[in-house]
């Protein structure tokens, strides 16, 4: 093999690693994720209302123990799903990620997202007097 081979082949290896590792991009992530839940154990499907004011919303994944589905219509975003089992789900239904807040909104004093109401059903389809359904911001970090 012939040096300026081996070295032709490096410097395309090089290149393609800084490219792909994207090394040079020194900006951050401005998504921030927030967890939605309903703890009360016999809640099994919920429509959820939540203020959206102010946002962008990259994305809505949902967990793989539920079928969901969201509908964003500024201020408000709708989210509802059913457990794919009949048992109680123990952790986030859906997970939020915004990408954007307003410049006119504050997140510091206030939440970008809020429930606004929120029905949930057991089993059986009736409904659950209180979900526990709330929203936790996973962005704040405490020490």
């Amino acid at each position: 093999m012939k040096w300026y081979k081996f070295t032709g082949m490096g410097f395309v290896y090089l290149f393609v690693a800084a490219v792909s590792c994207g090394c040079g991009d020194r900006h951050e992530s401005n998504e921030k994720n927030f967890s939605v839940f309903a703890t009360n154990p016999q809640v099994r499907s919920c429509d959820i209302l939540l203020r959206s004011a102010g946002i962008r919303i990259a994305r809505v994944d949902f967990s793989k123990k539920v079928l969901g589905s969201h509908q964003l219509r500024e201020p408000r975003m709708a989210l509802s799903y059913i457990h794919l089992e009949d048992e109680s789900l123990g952790d986030a239904a859906a997970s939020v990620v915004i990408s954007q807040i307003n410049s006119n909104s504050k997140p510091q004093q206030m939440s970008p997202l809020a429930v606004v109401s929120s029905s949930c059903f057991d089993r059986e389809g009736n409904p659950v007097a209180d979900g526990g359904v709330f929203i936790t911001d996973n962005n704040s970090h405490s020490n």
